[in-house]
């Protein structure tokens, strides 16, 4: 399995490949490029431009600075919700910055010039250094996939 390789060897397999292969095995290179370019401007255009959305990065959202999301809606935010059984799914790490042990140099090469425009309009600086000594630990890769799968499953089973 791909994930496992993953997690064996970081630098073995592109982030791009491993997409490709586990969400999206019809599209080549091309097909995959054009989807990451599509969906980056339908939230850049669609959502902050023209319809004013707030912008809320991950790594705030993670490390509890909402404090101008708060002052946005006029409300004060909890921090550190817990997240209810039926959502638990798709909790892996709560936090921010493991892209780095994901991503390979063919990525970089990739990726960056897809993510340029929203990485001005979310203020991000142009810094694609990847991880010395990348490691992936099972429970955020395939222990994780496999976790959401059987949930899936039985949800189908279920109906």
């Amino acid at each position: 399995m791909l994930l496992r390789q993953k997690e064996r060897d970081p630098g073995s397999i592109s982030l791009c490949r491993l997409l490709q292969a586990v969400m999206f095995p019809d599209y080549d290179a091309t097909q995959l490029e054009s989807f990451i370019r599509l969906r980056i401007n339908d939230v850049i255009e669609d959502g902050i431009l023209n319809q004013g959305y707030f912008r809320l990065r991950y790594e705030d959202l993670v490390t509890n600075r909402t404090n101008p999301l708060e002052t946005y809606l006029g409300l004060e935010l909890q921090a550190d919700v817990p997240v209810e059984a039926s959502l638990r799914r798709v909790v892996r790490t709560r936090t921010a910055g493991l892209w780095r042990n994901w991503l390979t140099s063919a990525d970089v090469s990739r990726l960056r010039p897809l993510m340029r425009r929203y990485m001005v309009v979310f203020r991000y600086p142009d810094d694609w250094e990847l991880a010395r000594e990348a490691v992936i630990p099972p429970e955020h890769c395939s222990v994780y996939f496999e976790r959401v799968l059987a949930e899936r499953r039985r949800k189908l089973e279920a109906s």
